[in-house]
C-alpha cells in the first residue's frame, strides 16, 4: 500500500527488494549516494514500512531506531515510517520524542509517520484520482471527464436543470 502510494505520487521512486537486509530503506526517491545528489541538486526520502499490527512496543521501537540508523548512514533528506494503523497516545508520545532525539542529531532532516489511516486516505485519493480524472490535458478536458463520470451515477444535465428550475420557482 505504502509503496503504492508512493510511486502513483513519484514516478522516479523505487520501491526495493528487502531480501537480506535492505538497510533501512523499503522505498526510495531520489539517489543513495550524497555525493551524486550534491552534483545534480536532488534529495533523498526514504520511506521504512512496519506491519506492526499490534502496535509499537518496545521491541518495535528498537527495531524503527535500527532501521532508521541503518538508512540515516545514506544521509536523507527525509525519513517516513509508514506503520499499518494509528498511533495510540503513548506511541504518538514516543513518536514526537523519537523526532526530538533525531533533530538533535540530525537537525536537516524531516521525519514523518504515515500511520494506517493517513494510508488509506492517500489510496483513496488516489483511485478517485485515477478514476475521475486519467492523465488531464487541460481544465476543460478534465471537466469534461469529471460530468461524463458523475453521468455514470447520475446525468449531470438532468440535476443542473432541476437545480434551475428549483432556482427560478424560488421567490
Amino acid at each position: 500500500l505504502s509503496a503504492t502510494i508512493v510511486l502513483g505520487d513519484d514516478r522516479s521512486a523505487q520501491h526495493l527488494f528487502g531480501k537480506g537486509g535492505d538497510e533501512g530503506i523499503d522505498i526510495r526517491a531520489g539517489e543513495l549516494d550524497p555525493a551524486l545528489r550534491a552534483t545534480a541538486g536532488t534529495t533523498l526520502t526514504i520511506w521504512q514500512v512496519k506491519f506492526f499490527r499490534d502496535g509499537i512496543k518496545d521491541s518495535q521501537k528498537k527495531q524503527i531506531a535500527e532501521s532508521f540508523q541503518r538508512a540515516f548512514k545514506h544521509q536523507p533528506d527525509r525519513w517516513v515510517l509508514c506503520v499499518p494503523r494509528p498511533l495510540t497516545v503513548g506511541e504518538a508520545r514516543w513518536w514526537d520524542e523519537f523526532k526530538v532525539s533525531a533533530a538533535q542529531e540530525h537537525p536537516r532532516l524531516k521525519l514523518d509517520v504515515w500511520p494506517g489511516d493517513f494510508l488509506v486516505q492517500r489510496m483513496t485519493e488516489t483511485l478517485l484520482k485515477s478514476y475521475f480524472l486519467p492523465p488531464v490535458v487541460g481544465l476543460g478536458d478534465a471537466l469534461s471527464r469529471i460530468e461524463r463520470r458523475l453521468n455514470d451515477f447520475y446525468p449531470v444535465s438532468e440535476a443542473l436543470a432541476r437545480a434551475h428550475d428549483a432556482n427560478q420557482r424560488q421567490p
